[in-house]
């Protein structure tokens, strides 16, 4: 039972007349690492505050760290103005948390001139998926706050992914007795690459009960997201044991 995290990255380079657009993006084995970090411990994503312009022979050039930030659902746009201090020619541009690589893109070739301006557009869209079988039914996934909490600290609204740590697995159930929420502290497992984590709780139970969905719930007991299934299952039984198990990755 996965679900992940993945990046789609475009943008566009403009000098005078020219107009680049970015080829490929992909995030680096970095960023996906403090991502996991975030669901294992809400610690090591960080703002991106940097964007450096890279030449065709791998060397860093020209940068700025003065970048806006604009967001639209899950699309979050950086933009930046470099001002240009040799000639050569433009072949990648990367994108840093501090010391941090995170984002490295193949730009179509612009070659640039002493005294030119860069005019930078990086957007960077995130998409959470998921899936979950048992019990017979089919189940939809749905992300609450996973890609925001990631948009919002890669653009510094948030200083830590804390809102994504995993506390705790929610069985949201109804019972003869009205609805009812069952929840089951969760227990952590990264992997040895540090590139995703797996998530197990239990929780022992009986009688008769629904239930209506399934949810990841954060340290602070807020749901991260949600899978609900087409048709309630339903249970008449005098003792189960409910376990949950999936894994994250980036």
């Amino acid at each position: 039972m996965p679900f992940g995290i993945e990046f789609d990255v475009k943008g566009q380079v403009k000098v005078g007349a020219q107009v680049a657009d970015i080829k490929h993006g992909s995030p680096t084995t970095t960023l996906r690492k403090d991502i996991i970090s975030g669901f294992y411990n809400g610690s090591g994503l960080s703002k991106i505050d940097k964007i450096v312009l890279v030449d065709t022979g791998g060397t860093e050039r020209n940068s700025s760290t003065s970048l806006s930030y604009s967001v639209s659902g899950n699309k979050l746009t950086i933009t930046c103005t470099i001002s240009i201090t040799a000639n050569y020619t433009i072949d990648k541009i990367r994108a840093y948390s501090g010391s941090k690589l995170y984002f490295e893109t193949d730009v179509s070739n612009v070659s640039v001139y002493s005294g030119d301006k860069a005019n930078v557009t990086l957007t960077i869209t995130v998409n959470v998926s998921g899936s979950l079988s048992g019990a017979g039914k089919t189940w939809s996934f749905s992300d609450i706050l996973i890609a925001s909490t990631i948009i919002a600290v890669l653009r510094g609204t948030k200083t830590s992914p804390s809102d994504i740590n995993v506390g705790a697995v929610r069985w949201h159930v109804y019972t003869p007795g009205g609805d009812v929420n069952w929840e089951a502290t969760a227990s952590e497992t990264l992997a040895s690459d540090g590139l995703s984590e797996t998530v197990h709780a239990e929780y022992d139970t009986g009688g008769q009960f629904g239930i209506y969905y399934i949810a990841l719930l954060n340290t602070g007991g807020a749901e991260i997201c949600k899978w609900t299934p087409d048709t309630s299952p339903t249970y008449n039984v005098a003792e189960i044991t409910l376990i949950f198990e999936c894994t994250i990755s980036a």
